[in-house]
């Protein structure tokens, strides 16, 4: 049974990973011409990122530098564009944790910075990308806390379709059931949505909360 999770993984989010919904849907319309406007900023970081990740790529190639959190990287990937930090994003939040300070550490030698002090210096990240990494993190702490590191005007990129992906591997709290508990939790943080795409309609030509989702919010 663990060689058929660790097997599932991998395809999911290790070297085999296909991107099947990654690829197809995000790298396409606002996403996209966000990505080769270079609007995403100069610092993205990408949050439970796996291994391997196409749009990534692209938000390197457009000149931005990256930080990728994985608890399942490597890094000795790490280069002078991208910064590979092995943690659980599920104990940024606490930031009396060892893991946590050391993953801020290196973040912050990554972008040339002292270690955050104050609510000023934290304010360091252009934009925060969260893709379909949602079903497996206690995603509302782990937003509130990124939103706490990211500039004025910075941006927020989730994909999340609710429910899909490996049931086994999924956090069994604060997990998203419907996409409207992301669009209520970024209003609530005092973000203002500027583009919310579904992967499909219901019968009445309207978005449902379980479809994929993807949602640009930008902090006011």
């Amino acid at each position: 049974m663990r060689d058929k999770l660790e097997e599932n993984w991998s395809w999911n989010w290790g070297q085999s990973y296909t991107e099947e919904l990654k690829v197809g849907l995000t790298l396409n319309g606002k996403l996209a011409e966000m990505i080769k406007n270079r609007a995403l900023g100069s610092l993205v970081v990408d949050v439970g990122s796996g291994r391997n990740c196409a749009i990534a790529e692209a938000i390197l190639h457009s000149g931005a530098k990256m930080i990728s959190v994985d608890i399942s990287c490597n890094e000795a990937l790490s280069s002078s564009t991208k910064q590979w930090i092995k943690f659980d994003v599920n104990d940024f939040p606490n930031t009396a944790k060892i893991s946590t300070q050391l993953a801020v550490a290196k973040a912050a030698k990554f972008i040339g910075t002292e270690v955050c002090k104050t609510d000023d210096d934290k304010q360091v990240v252009d934009t925060f990308l969260f893709s379909e990494i949602l079903n497996y993190i206690q995603f509302a702490s782990v937003l509130e806390s990124c939103a706490e590191y990211l500039k004025p005007g910075g941006t927020f990129v989730v994909i999340n379709k609710p429910h899909y992906g490996l049931p086994d591997f999924f956090t069994q709290r604060e997990r998203v059931d419907d996409n409207t508990e992301v669009t209520d939790l970024v209003k609530r943080l005092d973000f203002t949505i500027e583009h919310l795409q579904f992967e499909d309609l219901d019968q009445d030509g309207r978005p449902t909360g379980k479809q994929m989702m993807i949602l640009i919010a930008r902090k006011n």
